[in-house]
C-alpha cells in the first residue's frame, strides 16, 4: 500500500518497526528484508573505505518536555481509527473506522467504514458505495495529481471527489483492476494489482502498461528509485527465500532480479532503499548482511566491503540470542551522495555502536548510538541510545547533520517509547512523543510546539503534504474514559 508519509529511512519487519521506526503506515505495516543472495552476480566496485570515530553527544541533560503542551481537541471518534493517505492539496484526509462489534471480532478482518475529513470546514463523508479496509497489502483507494481520487469497490471502478456528487464509473479504464500497490511519491504513476500480475497506470493520460514476466510474491514490498523511472518490488517465494525486482517504468519490463533468503517474521517486506537511480540497498541477510545491487552489475556485501566487519555481529550465546546487521541509507537530495547506517538489531547485547559510510569519500564513523535514521532528504541523522534508569529503560535521541564526518551530534529528548521521530516532507520538522504527549522540532532542534491530551497516549500520524498539518491519534489508558475509544485530530504546525 502506499502511503503520503515521510519517515526516517529505518524499516524492518512488523514486529521490530514498532521499536525502530518513525513511521505509521496507516494500518499497513512496512517489515524489512533479511536475506541471504543466491544469484551469481559479481560485486560492483566501491570506494575504498576510512575510518573515524565521531564526536561523542554533547554532555548536558536531555530535556524530556513534561507538562508543556497545548491541550488537543478530538475531530473524530471512535472505537478504532486507521489512517490512510492525505489528499495531493491537503484538503482531505482518508480514513477507517471501526465500531465496537468489529473491534470485538477483529480476527474476521471487519470492513470498517472508510471516511473523508475536509480539514477546512470539519465535514465528513463517505464514498457512494462501502469501501473495506485493505488488509491484503494493495489499496482500494488512490488519490490523482488533480485532488480526486479512485476507489475500488465490488468488482466496480469510481472516481470523484470527497464529499461531492460527482462519483463517475471508470471500470472500463482499468479492466481486472484488484488494488492499487503503490503509486508515486507525485501520483502521476500508479502500480496496480490485477488478475494477470501487475500494471502501471498514469492517471493524466490513462494509459495502461503491462508488467512483463513474473514479478511480486507473498507479503510484497514496494519502493520508487529517486526519479522515479524504477521500481522495486521485493516479496517473498518460498522455503525462506525473497526475491527482489527492478522494473524499468518506461517500458514495464524487468531490469534486474536478484533471489535471497529472509529471516522468519510477520508481516510484508519494505521495498528495498534506493540509494541513486541504479544503487539499491538490501537491508539485512542472514549470512552476508546487508547487500547493495547495482542494476545489471551484480551485488556485494556492504558489512564487509564497506565497513570491513563481519556479516554477523557477535552473540555470546548463539543458542538464546537472535542478532543480526541491519543497514538503513538515503541519498542526499539534488546530489549524488548516499549515506548508509549499520548496526546490530535483535536481541542486542554487544556495546552500542552505530557505523555510519559516507558515499562521497569512502570514510566510515564510529557513532555512540544503537539506532540511526535519515530524514528525507538525506541530509539529518536520528541517533538513539538505550539507556537503563530506576524507573526502567529509557530511549535518548539526538540529531545531528549527516556531513561533514564528525559532526556533533545534539541531544533531543528521553522518552520511554523506542520510536524514532516522524519527519515532515520538506525535512523542515520532526515530531516526537513525550510522556504526556506529542512535541515538534525543527530540524536544528529547537522546539516549535506541543500537545497533549489527558487520559490518552498521542501517536502521531500523518504529515499533510505542505507540512502544514500533523494527524494525531489518540489511545485511551484508562477503561474508565469514555466508551467510544480513541479519537482523531488534526493539528494546525505551522
Amino acid at each position: 500500500m502506499f502511503l503520503r508519509t515521510c519517515t526516517v529511512r529505518v524499516i524492518l519487519f512488523v514486529i521490530v518497526a514498532s521499536a525502530l521506526s518513525a513511521c505509521e503506515t496507516s494500518g499497513m505495516q512496512s517489515t524489512p528484508t533479511i536475506a541471504t543472495l543466491t544469484a551469481a552476480h559479481p560485486s560492483p566496485s566501491l570506494p575504498a573505505m576510512t575510518t573515524a570515530t565521531a564526536k561523542p553527544p554533547r554532555t548536558s541533560p536531555t530535556p524530556t518536555l513534561e507538562s508543556l503542551g497545548t491541550p488537543i481537541e478530538p475531530l473524530v471518534t471512535a472505537p478504532r481509527i486507521l489512517l490512510h493517505s492525505w489528499s495531493p492539496d491537503g484538503k482531505f484526509l482518508a480514513y477507517w473506522t471501526f465500531t465496537q462489534e468489529e473491534v470485538a471480532a477483529d480476527y474476521t478482518y471487519p470492513p470498517g467504514t472508510l471516511n473523508f475529513l475536509n480539514i477546512g470546514n470539519g465535514q465528513i463523508c463517505q464514498p457512494p458505495k462501502p469501501v473495506g479496509y485493505p488488509y491484503s497489502g494493495t489499496s482500494p483507494i488512490a488519490w490523482q495529481p488533480d485532488g480526486r481520487i479512485l476507489v475500488i469497490t465490488a468488482g466496480e471502478v469510481l472516481l470523484g471527489r470527497p464529499c461531492q456528487q460527482d462519483f463517475a464509473d471508470v471500470t472500463g479504464r482499468l479492466p481486472g483492476v484488484l488494488g492499487i500497490a503503490i503509486a508515486s511519491p507525485d501520483d502521476t504513476v500508479w502500480l496496480l494489482s490485477n488478475e494477470k500480475g501487475y500494471s502501471l497506470y498514469l492517471p493524466e493520460t490513462q494509459a495502461l502498461r503491462e508488467v512483463a514476466g513474473t514479478v511480486g510474491g507473498s507479503n510484497t514490498g514496494y519502493s520508487w528509485s529517486p526519479g522515479r523511472s524504477r521500481l522495486g518490488i521485493t516479496g517473498a517465494l518460498d522455503d525462506a527465500k525473497a526475491a527482489t525486482w527492478v522494473i524499468d517504468v518506461q517500458t514495464g519490463t524487468v531490469a534486474d532480479e536478484i533471489e535471497w533468503r529472509y529471516r522468519s517474521a510477520e508481516g510484508n517486506f519494505a521495498g528495498p532503499i534506493w540509494l541513486s537511480e541504479s544503487q539499491l540497498l538490501i537491508q539485512a541477510t542472514v549470512d552476508q548482511g546487508p547487500l547493495l545491487l547495482t542494476v545489471g552489475q551484480g551485488v556485494a556485501p556492504i558489512v564487509t566491503k564497506l565497513f570491513g566487519v563481519p556479516g554477523k555481529p557477535d552473540c555470546p550465546d548463539t543458542n538464546s540470542c537472535d542478532v543480526f546487521r541491519l543497514a538503513s541509507g538515503a541519498t542526499v537530495r539534488d546530489t549524488q551522495a548516499f549515506h548508509i547506517a549499520l548496526f546490530d538489531a535483535g536481541d542486542t547485547h554487544s556495546p552500542q555502536t552505530v557505523l555510519l559510510y559516507h558515499s562521497e569519500s569512502g570514510e566510515v564513523e564510529r557513532l555512540p548510538s544503537s539506532t540511526a535514521g535519515f530524514s528525507p532528504d538525506g541530509r539529518w541523522l536520528i541517533v538513539q541510545s538505550s539507556i537503563s534508569t530506576t524507573q526502567g529503560e529509557r530511549f535518548q535521541i539526538g540529531l545531528r547533520p549527516v556531513d561533514p564526518p564528525g559532526s556533533e551530534t545534539r541531544p533531543l529528548i528521553d522518552i520511554e517509547s523506542s520510536s524514532l521521530p516522524l519527519w515532515s516532507a520538506d525535512s523542515s520538522l520532526l515530531v516526537s512523543g513525550t510522556p504526556d504527549g506529542l512535541t515538534v522540532f525543527s530540524a536544528d532542534g529547537q522546539r516549535v510546539s506541543s500537545w497533549t491530551a489527558a487520559g490518552y497516549a498521542l501517536e502521531p500520524g500523518l504529515w499533510s503534504p505542505d507540512g502544514k498539518y500533523l494527524t494525531v491519534r489518540a489511545d485511551p489508558q484508562s477503561l474508565t474514559l469514555p466508551p467510544q475509544g480513541e479519537f482523531l485530530s488534526a493539528v494546525q504546525v505551522r
